[in-house]
C-alpha cells in the first residue's frame, strides 16, 4: 500500500475501495488506516466517508481511520468545522477526537460535534485521561447490575441480547472498554446487528436475529423475543447504528463510568483453567514416567 501510494498509484486502490466487493474494500480500508499520513489516503478515505451511496460500515472504518497521525486528525477537524461530516457519522467522528491526544484538537471539535455527556451535566474526560484512573470494583459491578445487566450477561446472569462479557478483560483495553460504552456505533460485534422488520399490515419490529429459517424469524430485543413469519414481511432491513443506546452514558457520573472499566477490566478467563486443561496430559505423561 505505501508503494502504491509512493508511486500515486491511487487508481489501482481506488478500483478496489470503489468496487462492488464489499469485504474487498473493507480489507483495503483498514491497510489505508496505517498510512493516514499521507495526503493521497486521507482524499481516498475522505472520499468514501461522504459518499451516502457506499456501505455505512465502510464509511464508519473510514472515519475512523482519521485517528492517529496528525494530518488525518487536523484535516478530520476541518470538516466538522465546515459541517461537512455527514449526520450518521458524526458519533463516530466524535469518537477519534475522545482519543486523541492533543486536548486543544479535542476541546475545538466538541464545539462542532455531540461529544458524551455524563449524569451530572458535566463534560466527559478524555478517555486517554480516563484509562489512567483506578476504579472500584465492587462499585462497578454495581453499577453493571443497574444499567447494564438488562441487555448483556456475565457468568450466567443478566440477559443475553448484547454479547457476553464474561471474559470482555481479555479482550479489551481499557482504551476499548471506554470506546464500546461511550461509542457503541464504533465496533457492532458479528451476530448482534440490529434489524428493522417491515411488515405486510403496516408495523414494524426491531431487534437482532437469533435465528432464521424458512418458516420463522427469531427475533430479540433485550429480553423479549418474538417469532415473525417470512410470509408476512414486507422488507428487511440492517440498523446503521448499534441496538446499545448511544446515551448510555447520561446515566451515571464520570466516577461510575470508571468504576464500571474497572469492573469489566477484571472480568477474565481464570488462570486456573489452563491447568485444568493440561491435567489429563499431565496424569498421562506421569504413568509413562513411573511406568
Amino acid at each position: 500500500m505505501r508503494t502504491l501510494l509512493k508511486w500515486k498509484r491511487n487508481d489501482i486502490i481506488e478500483a478496489v475501495l470503489k468496487g462492488k466487493n464489499k469485504e474487498e474494500a473493507i480489507a483495503v480500508a483498514r491497510v489505508l488506516d496505517a498510512t493516514m499520513s499521507n495526503a493521497l489516503a486521507i482524499q481516498m478515505m475522505e472520499d468514501v466517508m461522504l459518499d451516502s451511496t457506499r456501505d455505512l460500515e465502510l464509511r464508519k472504518l473510514a472515519v475512523r481511520a482519521f485517528g492517529g497521525p496528525w494530518e488525518s486528525e487536523d484535516r478530520l477537524l476541518v470538516l466538522a468545522k465546515e459541517k461537512k461530516i455527514p449526520t450518521e457519522l458524526q458519533s463516530t467522528a466524535a469518537g477519534v477526537f475522545q482519543t486523541v491526544w492533543r486536548a486543544k484538537l479535542r476541546e475545538e471539535a466538541a464545539q462542532y460535534l455531540p461529544m458524551p455527556g455524563i449524569k451530572d451535566g458535566k463534560p466527559l474526560s478524555a478517555i486517554s485521561t480516563l484509562a489512567y484512573r483506578t476504579g472500584d470494583v465492587v462499585k462497578g459491578q454495581t453499577v453493571f447490575e443497574s444499567t447494564c445487566a438488562q441487555c448483556h450477561a456475565v457468568k450466567g446472569k443478566g440477559t443475553n441480547f448484547g454479547p457476553d462479557l464474561s471474559e470482555i478483560g481479555d479482550k479489551l483495553s481499557k482504551e476499548g472498554l471506554y470506546n464500546s460504552i461511550l461509542f457503541p456505533d464504533l465496533g457492532i460485534s458479528f451476530g448482534y446487528e440490529g434489524y428493522l422488520f417491515k411488515m405486510n399490515d403496516g408495523t414494524t419490529a426491531v431487534g437482532r436475529i437469533v435465528s432464521e429459517t424458512s418458516d420463522k424469524i427469531e427475533l430479540q430485543f433485550m429480553s423479549n423475543t418474538q417469532t415473525i413469519n417470512p410470509a408476512d414481511v414486507a422488507s428487511k432491513n440492517k440498523l446503521p447504528n448499534s441496538l446499545m443506546p448511544g446515551d448510555l452514558q447520561q446515566l451515571m457520573t464520570e466516577d461510575e463510568i470508571v468504576d464500571l472499566v474497572e469492573y469489566l477490566k477484571g472480568l477474565t478467563k481464570p488462570a486456573y483453567g489452563v491447568f485444568t486443561s493440561l491435567k489429563p496430559l499431565l496424569a498421562s505423561l506421569s504413568v509413562q514416567l513411573n511406568g
